[in-house]
C-alpha cells in the first residue's frame, strides 16, 4: 500500500496497471466506477483555553452564516 496523487491513481487503474484504488476525489472521477468504502468522522482541533474547548457538540452553523464566526479563544 503507498498514497500517491489521485490524478495518478486513477490513470494507474483506467490503464490497468493496478487492480483497485482507495481514493478521496476532489473532482467527478471519469471512466471508472467508485463505490462508498467507510465515511470519514472530522473533528475540531483547537487550543485548550478556547471557548469551545469543554463543548460536547460544536456548531458550525454561526460560522457559515455571512460576517459569521466562532467564539473567540479565552485568553
Amino acid at each position: 500500500m503507498m498514497e500517491v496523487d489521485p490524478g495518478t491513481v486513477q490513470e494507474a487503474v483506467t490503464q490497468h496497471e493496478i487492480d483497485i484504488a482507495v481514493i478521496r476525489p476532489s473532482a467527478p472521477v471519469q471512466g471508472l466506477r467508485t463505490r462508498p468504502w467507510r465515511h470519514d468522522h472530522f473533528v475540531i482541533a483547537l487550543p485548550e483555553r478556547h471557548a469551545l474547548a469543554k463543548s460536547d457538540l460544536v456548531s458550525l452553523l454561526p460560522a457559515a452564516r455571512p460576517g459569521g464566526q466562532l467564539p473567540a479563544g479565552a485568553r
